[in-house]
C-alpha cells in the first residue's frame, strides 16, 4: 500500500505450477507433475522467527523458509524450498504469484528480450531495457498454454498511466524470471481433447504477476511431445533459494 492505495489484488503466494504447453500434455508431465499444481496455494506457514516462516508445502514433505521485511519502503522476500517425497515428478515451476489492479498494464524490464524466453529457448534474446503493454507479453497460441516468460530479469515495473504501481527487483546471487497475464493462470490452461482458443480467455480486472526463481524448458526437441533436455528441468534433489524486493510506486 502507498498513500492510502492497495497495490495489490490479490496476496503474494507460492506458485510451483504452469499452464501446460502442447508439450507437457503430449508427454505426461502434467500426470506426473500433478502434486505441485495447487501446492503453493495450499501451503501452510508457521511462524518461527519475527519476521521468517516454516512452510509446510503438501507435495509429498516438501518444507521451505521464507521470510519478509521492510527496508527503505520496500517489501524484501526472501525465499527456500527443498522437496522431498516419492513420485513427485520435477517441478514445472518456482516461484511466487499475485494478482495486481489490470491499469498497472504498462510492462518495463530489464532483462531478455524483447520475445518471450526459457531456458531451452533463450538464444535469440538480447539483454536490454524493455517497455510493453501486459497484453502484448503473451503469444496468441492456437491453444492457450503457457507463454509469456521473461528470463534474466534485474528489474521488472508494472506501472498505470500516473506512473503508480510496482518495481520488482532481483536481490542476491540470482536474477529473476517471470512476466505477466493479462488474465489468471487458469485460463491459459486447456485440457486434453478441447477446442479453447485465444478468444475463449476472458477479459479480467486484475493482472496475475509471476516473479520466478526457474521454470521448466519447454521441451519439443523432436517437433513435439519430447520432454526438456536433463539441464532444462527443475529436479526434486536440490534446495531452490532466491530473493527480491517488491517496491509500491
Amino acid at each position: 500500500k502507498k498513500s492510502g492505495k492497495e497495490r495489490l489484488a490479490a496476496p503474494l503466494h507460492l506458485n510451483f505450477w504452469r499452464a501446460p504447453n502442447d508439450n507437457d500434455m503430449r508427454n505426461r508431465f502434467t500426470q506426473q507433475a500433478a502434486a505441485w499444481k495447487k501446492a503453493g496455494s495450499n501451503t501452510t506457514a508457521t511462524r518461527t522467527g519475527a519476521s521468517t516462516y516454516t512452510l509446510n508445502i503438501p507435495a509429498g514433505k516438501t518444507t521451505g523458509t521464507l521470510t519478509y521485511g521492510i527496508h527503505n519502503g520496500a517489501l524484501t522476500v526472501k525465499l527456500s524450498i527443498t522437496p522431498k517425497g516419492k513420485k513427485l515428478g520435477s517441478l514445472p515451476r518456482v516461484g511466487m504469484q499475485c494478482l495486481i489492479p489490470a491499469s498497472y498494464d504498462n510492462f518495463t524490464w530489464y532483462g531478455l528480450g524483447p520475445h518471450e524466453c526459457y531456458i531451452d529457448r533463450k538464444a535469440s534474446g538480447i539483454t536490454g531495457i524493455y517497455q510493453k503493454k501486459v497484453k502484448d507479453l503473451v503469444y496468441p497460441y492456437i491453444k492457450p498454454q503457457e507463454t509469456g516468460n521473461r528470463m534474466e530479469i534485474r528489474y521488472m515495473s508494472l506501472l498505470d498511466s500516473n506512473g503508480h504501481g510496482l518495481l520488482i527487483t532481483a536481490t542476491g546471487e540470482h536474477l529473476l524470471q517471470g512476466g505477466a497475464y493479462p488474465a489468471l493462470m487458469s485460463d491459459y490452461e486447456s485440457a486434453p481433447n478441447t477446442n479453447r482458443h485465444p478468444c475463449d480467455i476472458p477479459s479480467r480486472d486484475t493482472i496475475t504477476v509471476n516473479i520466478d526463481h526457474a521454470q521448466r524448458g519447454l521441451g519439443g526437441r523432436n517437433s513435439w511431445g519430447a520432454h526438456p533436455l536433463p539441464k532444462h528441468i527443475l529436479p526434486t534433489n536440490k534446495t531452490y533459494s532466491y530473493s527480491f524486493n517488491i517496491q509500491p510506486k
